[in-house]
């Protein structure tokens, strides 16, 4: 079992919400933010908020963009994920431009954006969850393309329900359509058992795994589907939490534009759309 000094448990893991007032802030805080944060890997295992980047989402502004200091010994920086070396790092810190931690990030973060702010991402709940941080509102691409998907699915499994539903009927009511001739019946049972036999031929083969950052809800793979940009193209040299910043900055205001699950909308008339804020209702068209 691990041991904390006093105050360690705190200092590393407690959870802060975004304050309502904060000494540092700007007069007038940001409508909304896009983030990304890189994390490396403690020595104890833990994830390690190395990174932070932020910017104006209404006009692209770079607001944050520092390495951050790690609040533990680290046992190595993800570099082939977070794009973070110890070169970098080490010249950040003799520079004295890290963040002091993640009370430092969540510090300068704090100065920028107040409860009412519009934090945007990708998968924000991982940088939430790097920089110990509680927000009340979101925009995650990750979740709007993930319902999107799951729209489609709820869509196509009720067309299919209906479909099975109105051979029912014909069979039921039109029995003379079952009496088919036997050769074209044989015929259909035969094309029917390949069919059979070919899908049969693909179960059990195991999926070849997908590189992390690449499935179909990856920031990568959205930005090439919706907007045709290649991002993370360095390889094993990692990601720029800037440039994934600004990439879902960019996914989520064509998502706003462009995709008012009109799926939903046609399903329920009184369908609630509400994008950075602004809500409206959506009928048929």
């Amino acid at each position: 079992m691990r041991e904390y000094r006093p105050s360690e448990l705190d200092r590393l893991h407690q959870i802060h919400e975004t304050p309502r007032f904060h000494p540092d802030r700007a007069t007038s805080v940001k409508f909304a933010v896009a983030i990304d944060c890189e994390m490396g890997t403690a020595r104890n295992g833990d994830s390690e908020l190395i990174r932070l980047s932020a910017i104006d989402y209404l006009t692209g502004e770079v607001l944050i963009n520092n390495l951050v200091k790690p609040d533990q010994p680290m046992l190595h920086l993800n570099t082939k994920w977070s794009g973070v070396t110890w070169d970098q790092m080490n010249e950040a810190v003799r520079k004295k431009t890290t963040l002091k931690g993640k009370s430092g990030a969540r510090r300068l973060l704090w100065k920028l954006v107040g409860p009412d702010t519009v934090l945007v991402g990708h998968s924000v709940h991982n940088d939430l969850k790097a920089l110990k941080l509680i927000h009340p509102r979101v925009v995650d691409s990750y979740v709007v393309e993930h319902k999107i998907i799951e729209e489609k699915k709820a869509i196509e499994a009720r067309e299919k329900k209906a479909s099975e539903a109105a051979a029912r009927r014909i069979e039921e009511f039109l029995p003379e359509i079952a009496g088919l001739a036997d050769g074209h019946e044989s015929s259909l049972t035969t094309n029917s058992q390949m069919v059979g036999n070919s899908t049969t031929a693909t179960d059990g083969v195991p999926k070849k795994k997908k590189a992390k950052g690449t499935g179909d809800l990856a920031l990568k793979t959205l930005l090439k589907k919706y907007l045709a940009t290649d991002i993370q193209t360095k390889g094993n040299k990692g990601h720029d939490s800037l440039e994934d910043a600004t990439a879902a900055r960019d996914l989520v205001h064509w998502m706003v534009s462009n995709v008012p699950l009109r799926t939903a909308c046609k399903t329920n008339p009184d369908f609630q759309l509400s994008y950075l804020g602004h809500a409206h209702t959506t009928g048929e068209g």
